[in-house]
Order: structure tokens, then sequence, then C-alpha cells
């Protein structure tokens, strides 16, 4: 059984070509729904490639704020009773 290709390639040319699945279409051979068609896709493509660099951002930032907390932690927490639920203290309360 083989694996179709899912995503849309297309080559910038006079006559742009479009391949999937193997097979290779000219723009101009495709009726307006088929390239309609294309353009959403190449839409999402977009779109899932922000969305993974989105993420990409996040996933630093909660490493960089576990790191703060590991680091505020050996500082000088005290370790709690971990039966009761406790939530994180907010930094600016002692500061007024």
């Amino acid at each position: 059984m083989t694996k179709k290709n899912k995503t849309v390639e297309t080559k910038e040319e006079e006559n742009p070509i479009l391949n999937l699945d193997g097979e290779t279409y000219h723009k101009d051979d495709l009726n307006q729904q088929q390239f309609y068609c294309v353009q959403q896709i190449k839409s999402c493509q977009l779109k899932a490639a922000d969305l993974r660099f989105q993420l990409n951002q996040i996933k630093a930032a909660e490493d960089m704020f576990t790191q703060q907390l590991r680091k505020h932690l050996e500082e000088g927490a005290s370790v709690v009773n971990t039966d009761k639920e406790e939530s994180i203290p907010d930094e600016n309360a002692n500061a007024a």
C-alpha cells in the first residue's frame, strides 16, 4: 500500500505546475473549482506553518519560565506539604 502525498507543491513559472499524489497538473488545465481548492490548500499550509512557528515560541517561553521557577525555588523556597494544593504566589503582591 502506498502512502499518498497530502501536500500540494507548485512551481512558479509561466504555467505553474501542480504535483499531487505523484501526478503533475498545469495551472491552466485546472477548472475554477480545482484552482480554488489549490488556493485553499496553499492557505492551510501557510497557516499550519505559522502555527508551528508560534508553538515553538510558546514552548521556548514555557521552558524559560520553568527554568526561572526552578531557580527561584532553589534560592530559598521551602518545601510545602504536598497533600495540599498550593498556588504560585504573586511576586508583585509584597511590593506594595
